[in-house]
């Protein structure tokens, strides 16, 4: 019988557009941003690092000055999530030059250029206003008023603008913080467990799970054969129908146990388990 199926290959090697330019369309925010950060004045950022050019080279400045103020634009506080971007995300992978710079040093970089990257937050406040993205004044004849898709709160000064940057760095700060002490500063939080993090070992954790299914469910029917047979026995040696409700048949427990037996394959002995809030995958300690 020939299926009319759309191919799916999960081995397929795909290959992207070699421009990266053709990985988004030409109004997406990223240009903006990479285009402004391309004028700015970085000099600050390169008289922090070593103009010999020894030891390992670092990400340029140009870089993440770009990823952070794509990040913030959209809405991003977590260098974690961020490293994670520029991995998955086409947006972050085009703004970072598909560089992937781990967690760790975009939250240095950050903590380390704090001071800089306030600054250039009003500088680009400005080349947007000279760009024509934004006017501070309003030429009209005889005009009527309309709501705008803003809020009156939205509305900042410069002091406000310098405010709200900090509170960006230091939310930014806070939540780095709050996943170094909840993953380890090393790890992003994410990571599969060793077993599963490879093809081979994820089949090989599937085979044992399924392994272990079927054996519960011999077990189960086992069980029940063995209650058929004591019940038969002892009704063979009475001489009468035992009282009360017949051992349910062993293909039922078959269908049963196969509908309702499940493992989990990130801790196959955790069951799920029924709490005043719910179901929860875990022990009964």
């Amino acid at each position: 019988m020939a299926y009319n199926f759309k191919n799916c290959d999960w081995d397929q090697l795909f290959l992207f557009p070699p421009d990266i330019r053709d990985w988004l369309p030409q109004d997406h925010l990223v240009w903006f941003i990479t285009e402004i950060v391309s004028q700015l004045d970085l000099s600050l950022f390169y008289s922090r690092y070593n103009p010999e050019g020894d030891g390992r080279p670092a990400y340029h400045p140009a870089m993440m000055t770009a990823l952070y103020f794509y990040s913030y634009c959209s809405g991003e506080r977590s260098s974690r999530r961020i490293e994670r971007l520029c991995m998955e995300s086409v947006p972050y992978r085009v703004v970072s030059g598909g560089l992937q710079p781990d967690h760790t040093t975009i939250s240095r970089f950050r903590k380390k250029f704090a001071s800089e990257l306030s600054a250039l937050f009003l500088q680009i406040i400005t080349l947007c206003r000279k760009a024509g993205l934004c006017t501070l004044t309003t030429v009209s004849l005889d005009g009527t008023k309309i709501g705008a898709n803003a809020s009156l709160s939205a509305n900042r000064n410069e002091a406000g603008l310098r405010k709200e940057i900090r509170n960006y760095f230091r939310e930014a700060d806070d939540a780095d913080a709050r996943e170094d002490e909840l993953y380890g500063p090393g790890r992003r939080g994410d990571e599969l467990p060793p077993d599963l993090s490879t093809r081979e070992g994820r089949l090989r954790k599937l085979r044992e799970i399924q392994k272990s299914l079927r054996e519960e469910n011999e077990k189960k029917v086992r069980e029940q054969e063995k209650k058929i047979e004591d019940r038969s026995a002892q009704e063979a040696s009475t001489g009468k129908k035992k009282r009360g409700r017949k051992p349910k048949s062993v293909e039922t427990v078959k269908e049963k146990a196969s509908e309702m037996l499940k493992v989990n394959i990130t801790d196959p002995e955790s069951r799920i388990m029924k709490t005043a809030k719910g179901h929860l995958q875990g022990y009964n300690a």
